[in-house]
């Protein structure tokens, strides 16, 4: 009885310190939010200072106008070319090959080296309206133009966004903000891996305690079958 009275205390006791370890977990993990919340906070803000001072945004503007520009050129020109006679001629002559190319595929009566050479030339039949866009586009000077202006504005901006990221690393805040999440998380992390092995300790004083009560009980049991039957005389 001495020792389920024992194992009993250290079972409640266990219990009471779980209790207390999930309450300082709830704490620790409300600390670990706020200070990655803090973080974010330091690094936007940060951010949008030396992206200011670098001229980042500026960039991405040219960039964005240089598209603009060579989108708006792409798509006249597309459809100028489309309008030409011989665009228009040459989409028919690519619809027709395209129609007659199943019908060579399939055709038996073709040798093998006939069949490859009439599919080859409807395939480069098929690419000709392509080829003409594309050869136009290429060879307009203000879309080439406008092509090289956002090539440079994309290089500028990574350039630039890679300075960023090395002084964001270095603001004396965002480094602050790291240091206590850091800090927060080993605590939330330490906390946690105590609790855990506290469940794994009350889970074998329940054991133990289920085991002294079981023990008792057979014990009991076989104290009452030793006891001598009483017959009363009459």
């Amino acid at each position: 009885q001495q020792t389920t009275q024992k194992d009993q205390k250290a079972l409640a006791d266990s219990q009471k310190k779980l209790a207390d370890d999930s309450k300082n977990i709830g704490e620790a993990q409300k600390e670990l939010q706020q200070a990655a919340a803090h973080l974010q906070q330091a690094r936007a803000k940060a951010y949008q200072e030396i992206a200011a001072k670098v001229g980042l945004a500026k960039a991405q503007a040219d960039l964005a106008a240089a598209r603009t520009e060579a989108d708006r050129l792409s798509k006249d020109l597309t459809k100028s070319t489309k309008e030409q006679a011989d665009y228009l001629q040459a989409s028919k002559d690519a619809d027709a090959a395209k129609a007659k190319l199943d019908s060579v595929r399939n055709d038996g009566s073709l040798s093998d080296d006939a069949r490859r050479k009439q599919m080859e030339e409807l395939t480069r039949t098929m690419k000709v309206p392509n080829e003409m866009v594309t050869k136009r586009l290429d060879g307009d000077a203000s879309l080439m133009a406008s092509r090289k202006t956002a090539a440079e504005a994309q290089n500028e901006i990574t350039t630039l966004t890679r300075q960023v990221n090395i002084e964001l690393a270095q603001d004396q805040n965002v480094v602050a903000a790291t240091a206590a999440l850091k800090t927060a998380n080993d605590k939330f992390t330490a906390l946690k891996t105590e609790m855990e092995k506290q469940q794994q300790a009350i889970a074998a004083d329940q054991a133990k305690v289920a085991q002294d009560q079981q023990k008792a009980a057979q014990q009991q049991q076989q104290q009452q079958n030793r006891r001598p039957n009483t017959v009363k005389k009459k």
